[in-house]
């Protein structure tokens, strides 16, 4: 049999051929498929975040995560609030020194005064790396450090997984019904008049039920005693007597002392330089008080060493509930103080009634309840018909990107100008719940509203006190415009205010005495020259 070569050659060429093509196609039918599982993957990785959309509502992030700065400032990000419009997260500094945090061109800036940490509100996207700028105070002059952010989905939970995960990654509060405690006999309920955070019950045989809202519930048992069988979980068992606190919540110190209890703290979140009242700072001094870390960084060696037997936090341990979880899993009960959240002055001077009750000092916190709320009730009584009717007052702060933090309107500061008899010169803010009782606006915009207040109040607990109204002046040249600036109506809360909740209510006394020209003996205001 002949064969043609030149037409095998053909032939094997289109061959050779068809298999180049069917083998490219085949390729291609394969890499479309392995594209399309790989984003099926994705999906499933990502939870379909970039497709499904998510309710508005508050959400705690899966993940989070950072990276840059020197290791020393840990950032946090307890939750993620879901709006019409996008997404904001409450990131938290661990240090107090952080001014304003900047993404691209926008800058957003610190909306808290406390003293251990710094929080911002930005906006973020689910499931993507974002570089930011933060500014920090701590080193000799100002300096923005780089971080990259990470906060991972928060899909539209399901009903009860709100319910178990609650806000700031801690569990939601449900508090019990106190007359269907098993085995505990109600007789009544601690009698308060201004306080709407916390309430007391009492049973028989010297139980107490302390319940205070949006942190969690106590049983106090009496010394000697255990707690009755079939308590609900959430309950959290109190040994009384108390010996060895910690006081975490420094603000509550300086009530423990109104108490004549101090002998029942031995251990403090603040060092000796941290205080700016009397009592703690020369207890350290002599040792009898410990200094065993900040609220985020407990010495847990120390505490257990000491026998600890309660950590008094404020809301601040929400945003680290890894330390709440240790401190329990070493036998030390957390109670959570929740007083910063009570709107009127009284309000919150009432909790030393909780601490009478804690600390077994009932009848020592009624008499000075009774003598603080008489300093309010003789205020409101001099202010009928007097002259500071209609007098208008700014309390305010400048940070060090120019931009103002003012009290907002239905903070307790606000309330204690009305009682005065005074009025808010920035009502006009919206209400806001849940960020704390500080907003940070524009100069312009604090211009706007208090550019005709007859009183400036500046406060020197969140900035560094001034030293005149040329400090002032200094740090914003449009205040010589301001009306109060102009009539020498300048003045000054000092460092001690929010450590000496004790007397806080005689700020009240102090805005009366300056709207009455009275410069005597106050307590927290001193006139700027």
């Amino acid at each position: 049999m002949s064969v043609n070569r030149g037409q095998f050659k053909v032939n094997i060429g289109l061959l050779s051929e068809y298999r180049r093509g069917f083998i490219l196609k085949s390729l291609s039918i394969f890499l479309i498929i392995a594209l399309f599982l790989n984003g099926c993957a994705s999906t499933v990785a990502t939870g379909s975040n970039e497709d499904k959309p998510v309710e508005v509502g508050e959400y705690v992030p899966r993940d989070f995560h950072f990276e840059g700065g020197s290791g020393r400032v840990e950032i946090s990000c307890p939750k993620v609030t879901v709006e019409k419009d996008g997404a904001i997260a409450e990131l938290v500094f661990d240090s107090k020194n952080y001014t304003y945090v900047k993404i691209g061109e926008e800058t957003y800036y610190k909306e808290n005064e406390g003293e251990d940490e710094s929080i911002f509100h930005i906006p973020v996207e689910r499931d993507r790396e974002m570089s930011i700028l933060a500014q920090t105070m701590a080193m000799s002059t100002p300096h923005e450090i780089e971080y990259k952010i990470y906060v991972s989905s928060y899909p539209a939970a399901a009903e009860e997984e709100k319910a178990e995960k609650g806000t700031k990654g801690q569990q939601a509060v449900v508090l019990s019904d106190p007359k269907e405690l098993q085995g505990l006999e109600l007789k009544d309920e601690l009698e308060l008049k201004y306080a709407k955070c916390f309430h007391v019950y009492n049973y028989e045989d010297d139980y107490r039920l302390i319940q205070v809202e949006n942190s969690g519930e106590y049983l106090l048992t009496p010394e000697g005693k255990e707690a009755p069988l079939g308590l609900p979980d959430s309950i959290v068992v109190l040994k009384a007597p108390f010996k060895h606190i910690y006081m975490a919540a420094t603000s509550v110190m300086s009530l423990i002392y109104a108490l004549e209890a101090e002998d029942s703290i031995a251990f403090s979140g603040a060092d000796i330089d941290g205080w700016h009242i009397e009592g703690p700072g020369e207890d350290m001094k002599s040792g009898r008080l410990q200094y065993a870390g900040k609220y985020s960084a407990p010495d847990y060696e120390r505490l257990v060493g000491g026998s600890c037997d309660l950590a008094v936090e404020s809301t601040m341990i929400l945003h680290t509930p890894d330390v709440k979880e240790k401190l329990n899993d070493l036998g030390i009960p957390v109670f959570i103080d929740n007083s910063s959240y009570e709107n009127d002055p009284l309000g919150r001077m009432e909790w030393i009634k909780l601490y009478g009750v804690l600390l077994g000092a009932e009848d020592r916190a009624q008499k000075f309840f009774t003598a603080q709320e008489a300093v309010i009730k003789a205020v409101e009584k001099s202010v009928e018909g007097g002259s500071a009717e209609g007098k208008s007052v700014a309390v305010f702060s400048i940070n060090t990107a120019g931009t103002v933090t003012v009290r907002k309107p239905e903070d307790y500061i606000p309330r204690m100008i009305e009682i005065a008899g005074g009025k808010y010169a920035l009502n006009a803010l919206p209400a806001e719940e849940g960020m704390g009782g500080t907003a940070t606006i524009s100069m312009e915009e604090f211009y706007a509203d208090a550019g005709e207040a007859d009183y400036l109040i500046y406060n020197a607990t969140i900035e560094n006190p001034l030293s005149s109204v040329r400090d002032l002046i200094d740090k914003e040249g449009l205040f010589k415009d301001f009306k109060a600036v102009k009539e020498g109506n300048v003045w000054q809360i000092g460092k001690d205010l929010y450590q000496a909740t004790d007397i806080a209510g005689l700020l009240t006394e102090d805005i009366y005495k300056m709207f009455s020209a009275d410069t005597a003996d106050m307590n927290f205001l001193e006139k700027l020259p």
